[in-house]
């Protein structure tokens, strides 16, 4: 729409410069605007709480390279951050030899952009946005400047700015093709023929690549959904679109199935997404509801098992959940026996109620990893007598964080903490501290418990304690404090969900 617009006022202008009738010109412009604002707020763009503002401008730019080269023929990097895809506006060997013979021939029979001054300066300021601020030319960076404050909504909102080069392209080759047959002749028709041969045979990889992409076969027809979907209305998808590191093409793939079958979906793989990374599934009480299939990427499952929101953990219990491939599916009032029937494929669904972070997977200050154990690095090189006293190397005077984390995404429930540790000292000596805080690292923390670890005599010993999450999701962290001159070995912290 931008670009469309962008051209429509360069269309006007220079219309206006040979007519001179600028009152129409204006006419024509309120009324192509008054149908866009009017379209637009039909279509709740006004209402809407997401802004259209993110980041991305200079990442998703075109490279300099792209015009010239990305065929069979014409061979070279044109990307140069990793980004640039956006940016691919290769003309092809086939247009550069067409322009090398407008460029030839008698200017008499040539057009020239002189007679469209506003298009001239629209396609040059596309090329130039397109460009952006972050100069590459193929995978060297030539220079980076930067842009003043009160353009940035403009930049946030067409932040992928390579696309604007897409409209000079055409603009090239549509003058060019104008240039060549302004008087139709012999030679034009036989350089036309020779350019549209070069062309193909430059684009083939190009054509490789699609055809490629277009004969493979789908993982999941969409047939293959027709007895999962039979009476649901609606898809829950956690976690929502941008809310983790899964593939985009999981939600592309979940709103084909929702837009082929008619049923909502509850997230979507859309530019501008204002996700809710917490929602609340279910009825009101967490309860799964009747006619919705809940969906979960096992890759999310299995990378934050405790973060599934209660409904998973209620159906995986009642067997109403199935894997199928990379996809954990539940659906309230499925059974083992229905499953089988719907996918014989998939497999029977499981999900951990307990979490053990090791002390390799915990974060630390002042620990060094001994043995697979977390140790006050202040005391590795002292000698520990068997009274768990410390001789040879002194320690520092003060207590130090000898780990911190999880940070595991609770939602609403019942929980139990572990810590899990080794002392060689007495049952009477406090040997460490610890605390346990929801959203610990937010503006507003909340201290659940506190307390301190007694040595063990050399044995493993595990303490824990109960806590409700309540409200919304929170994040949990564990912290122990080591003592010095004090033994304590951390073995490990763990998480269990109780409902």
């Amino acid at each position: 729409m931008a670009m469309c617009m962008a051209i429509f006022v360069a269309f006007l202008i220079d219309l206006g410069i040979v007519t001179g009738r600028w009152s129409w010109q204006a006419l024509r412009l309120a009324t192509v605007m008054a149908i866009i604002v009017g379209v637009a707020s039909m279509c709740g763009y006004f209402g809407a709480t997401t802004s259209t503002v993110t980041e991305g401008f200079g990442r998703y730019s075109m490279n300099l390279a792209a015009p010239f080269c990305g065929g069979r023929i014409l061979t070279c990097v044109t990307d140069g951050n990793g980004s640039q895809g956006e940016g691919a506006n290769f003309f092809g060997a086939g247009v550069w030899l067409l322009l090398l013979i407008v460029l030839l021939q008698p200017r008499t029979r040539g057009l020239s952009l002189r007679r469209f001054p506003a298009l001239a300066i629209i396609l040059l300021l596309m090329a130039l946005y397109a460009v952006s601020n972050v100069v590459y030319l193929g995978n060297r960076l030539l220079l980076t400047y930067p842009l003043p404050e009160f353009i940035a909504p403009v930049t946030g909102t067409f932040r992928a700015s390579g696309r604007f080069f897409w409209p000079v392209g055409y603009a090239v080759l549509f003058f060019a093709l104008a240039s060549l047959l302004r008087k139709p002749s012999v030679w034009a028709s036989v350089a036309i023929v020779a350019t549209l041969g070069v062309q193909w045979i430059d684009l083939q990889p190009y054509r490789a690549t699609h055809t490629a992409a277009v004969s493979r076969p789908a993982e999941q027809p969409l047939q293959a959904w027709e007895t999962i979907m039979a009476g649901v209305t609606q898809i829950d998808v956690y976690p929502a679109y941008t809310c983790s590191d899964d593939d985009p093409q999981f939600y592309s793939r979940l709103q084909q199935v929702a837009g082929f079958y008619g049923a909502r979906l509850s997230t979507a793989y859309v530019a501008r997404p204002d996700a809710d990374c917490h929602p609340s599934l279910g009825d009101p009480g967490g309860r799964p509801l009747a006619k919705h299939l809940y969906v979960m990427p096992m890759h999310a499952l299995e990378k934050a098992p405790l973060a599934a929101p209660s409904v998973f953990h209620q159906l995986i219990d009642q067997h109403a959940c199935v894997v199928w491939q990379t996809t954990l599916i539940c659906q309230s009032g499925s059974t083992p026996e229905s499953w089988a029937k719907a996918i014989p494929s998939a497999r029977t669904a499981t999900l951990a109620h307990r979490v053990e972070w090791p002390a390799a997977a915990l974060k630390t200050i002042v620990g060094k990893l001994v043995d697979g154990r977390l140790v006050d690095r202040r005391l590795v090189d002292a000698r520990i007598t068997a009274s768990g006293k410390a001789t040879g190397a002194v320690a520092g005077p003060q207590p130090g964080v000898l780990s911190f984390g999880p940070y595991a995404t609770l939602p609403p429930g019942h929980y139990r903490w572990q810590i899990t540790y080794i002392s060689q000292a007495r049952a009477s000596t406090q040997v460490a501290t610890w605390d346990v805080f929801l959203n610990g690292d937010t503006p507003k923390p909340q201290r659940l418990v506190d307390g301190s670890l007694e040595g063990t005599f050399g044995a493993e010993k595990t303490i824990e304690g109960l806590f409700n999450v309540e409200g919304g999701n929170v994040v949990t962290k564990i912290r122990t404090y080591s003592i010095p001159a004090e033994d304590m070995e951390l073995v490990s912290v763990g998480i269990e969900r109780l409902d």
